[in-house]
């Protein structure tokens, strides 16, 4: 594993250099390739591999490279695994070369204009996992891409197409936003109207959907509830936390069954029908808080660039008679973790949610957790998939994702914060029926 860092020698301070030591430290093998001018000087390169050398890391796993052609600048990008930027003066040119030549970057959110650079960009190509809100979660998400090299490639392969189609290289949509954005503010400005701290806050948070990928595709979030629709807005987790989501965002639109006593198949078939033939589909309970702050529909999006369908838990293999994603049978056998992907939290809120980290993702998976799975009405019309109504709650997901394989769909595990506030209800008298009708299915 290389990391890299081709960014100006002066924003790599110390507190920057701490972080880089640590996940070198806790990648054994790994090194680091600085290049930029500066580096071209001896004295400098020798300060670097003493402080390296002081905190325990060899300085034969520094790679220093000074100034070059552009030609020759671009091309050294092939010899990195994972870029890592700088804090608080983040990458932006050097982070759009990175991602252009498939080289996806580690970056830090800060306050400041400047040391938000590498969020813009990262949200805008549809990579907010590579976000950190702290050093602690930066040297984590380093580490944690070296775990899985699979993963990363299969991101790097596609990552110039991502890129060529994200708003980072769509030159009239940001002519235009930015000419709205002056005559809005020149039009409020000749009105006599100053906004309140609480309106530029709400202004700044619209901004970020602004600046999302594929701004006018519609995404459905489907659901059913058993309570009425003012109890669901008020009352339940998702449709709390799903009202702060759509007063932001266009493209969310709310299909919820209220007052149900239908199976979840029905439910989900009837959306699925109903759908436009470009609409996204987000298949979820309603006692799940969507934790994102901004930008659920775009991770959503940017899942689905990779994936025909996605979860936020998986199991990377399905074995003969299995009863559960993470379980081999009903006997509760639990899965090797080694074969397990994903993250979710549980708990009544986020605030005191218990994470539960089943493995490395982006990953392929044979079976995902029915909490959460995302899919479009492309990939579902194209292959007659859907849910089979004799599976009113328990199974209709795994029967869901073998029928999927089956239709040759790609199944993936993608980074959503959710909290569910259930652990799922398993081996009652409801689930082993469903199990038995499950394998008379299956078969195997």
């Amino acid at each position: 594993m290389t990391y890299g860092c081709f960014n100006q020698a002066v924003k790599l301070n110390e507190a920057t250099r701490d972080a880089w030591i640590e996940i070198l430290r806790r990648v054994p093998g790994s090194k680091l390739f600085l290049k930029n001018a500066a580096f071209g000087d001896e004295d400098l390169r020798q300060r670097w591999r003493a402080d390296f050398a002081s905190m325990g890391v060899a300085s034969d796993r520094l790679i220093f490279e000074g100034w070059t052609e552009k030609d020759d600048y671009l091309a050294s990008f092939q010899r990195v695994d994972v870029g890592l930027d700088p804090f608080p003066y983040t990458g932006g040119t050097t982070t759009i070369e990175s991602l252009w030549m498939g080289v996806p970057v580690v970056t830090r959110l800060g306050q400041t204009l400047i040391s938000r650079q590498g969020y813009g960009i990262m949200m805008n190509v549809g990579l907010g996992e590579w976000v950190a809100s702290d050093w602690p979660s930066y040297i984590d998400k380093a580490v944690d891409v070296a775990a899985d090299l699979g993963a990363l490639a299969l991101l790097r392969r596609g990552l110039r197409d991502r890129v060529c189609h994200s708003p980072v290289l769509d030159a009239p949509r940001f002519a235009r936003h930015m000419r709205e954005a002056l005559f809005g503010m020149w039009s409020r400005y000749g009105a006599g109207k100053i906004d309140s701290p609480g309106e530029k806050a709400a202004s700044a948070r619209k901004a970020v959907y602004q600046t999302s990928i594929e701004p006018e595709r519609p995404v459905w979030v489907v659901s059913a509830t058993q309570r009425s629709e003012q109890e669901f807005w008020e009352c339940s987790a998702l449709g709390r936390s799903l009202r702060e989501h759509l007063a932001l965002d266009r493209r969310l639109e709310p299909c919820i069954a209220f007052d149900n006593r239908r199976g979840l198949p029905e439910v989900f078939n009837a959306a699925i029908d109903r759908a436009p033939p470009d609409g996204v589909l987000i298949f979820i309970h309603d006692d799940v808080w969507i934790d994102d702050v901004d930008g659920f529909a775009d991770r959503v999006l940017s899942g689905l660039l990779e994936f025909d369908v996605i979860g936020v838990a998986g199991n990377r293999r399905r074995m003969p008679g299995q009863t559960a994603w993470g379980f081999l049978d009903t006997r509760f056998t639990p899965e090797d973790p080694r074969n397990l992907s994903g993250r979710i939290g549980h708990g009544a809120h986020p605030g005191d949610a218990k994470v539960s980290n089943f493995g490395t993702m982006p990953a392929a998976c044979e079976l995902l957790d029915g909490v959460f799975i995302a899919t479009t009405k492309k990939a579902l019309a194209g292959t007659g998939v859907q849910f089979d109504p004799r599976f009113g709650f328990h199974f209709y997901d795994l029967d869901f994702c073998r029928a999927a394989r089956k239709a040759g769909l790609r199944l993936g595990t993608w980074p959503i914060a959710l909290t569910h506030q259930s652990v799922g209800g398993y081996f009652n008298r409801e689930w082993l029926k469903a199990s038995q009708s499950y394998l008379a299915k299956w078969k195997r």
